[in-house]
């Protein structure tokens, strides 16, 4: 584990990485339900470095940074935690590309998605996946240059709905090959 000299960094640091898994777990659309027992499980952070700034309010994470929660995995190049009053307003993954995975109670496949960027917005609870963004659910795809997931709306938008300028591809597995 990281651990900085001052404490104040430190509780910054460990309320942070929460809130990062549960950044990283809003990514998943409704349907895709997450193993009940991943919220129990500990975060973990893995990177090659982190910067806690105290002054401007940011954590950032870099260098194959690796974040885990039960069954949950996101690999990304770096991530900034982003927080004023206490409180985190936004956090920023990129990679090429950022990838999660996980898998959902009673299947036997994860749920998978990746972008070259993803957004979270605390006070919204809104989820960006910007530039080739897909995701990936029991063998169903849906692709765009941004895909938009809104937790509070339980509303999962693509393409020029999400804000994006390509159009949305979706792919529906047959249930007979399911």
């Amino acid at each position: 584990m990281l651990r900085s000299t001052k404490s104040t960094a430190w509780q910054q640091y460990s309320i942070g990485s929460k809130l990062v898994g549960l950044f990283l777990l809003l990514l998943l659309s409704t349907q895709a339900a997450a193993l009940s027992s991943d919220k129990d499980q500990p975060i973990e952070v893995d990177a090659d470095g982190v910067e806690l700034d105290d002054n401007k309010g940011t954590q950032i994470f870099s260098g194959d940074v690796i974040i885990t929660q039960g069954s949950f995995r996101v690999t990304a190049d770096k991530v900034t935690v982003i927080r004023s009053n206490d409180k985190t307003d936004k956090i920023v993954a990129i990679g090429k590309p950022v990838k999660f995975k996980q898998r959902q109670d009673g299947k036997k496949t994860d749920v998978r998605g990746q972008a070259l960027r993803i957004e979270y917005f605390a006070d919204s609870e809104i989820v960006d996946l910007i530039n080739k963004a897909r995701v990936t659910q029991d063998g169903d795809v849906f692709a765009s240059d941004r895909i938009r997931y809104n937790r509070k709306k339980s509303l999962i938008q693509g393409g020029s709905k999400a804000g994006g300028k390509q159009r949305i591809k979706i792919r529906i597995q047959s249930k007979n090959l399911k």
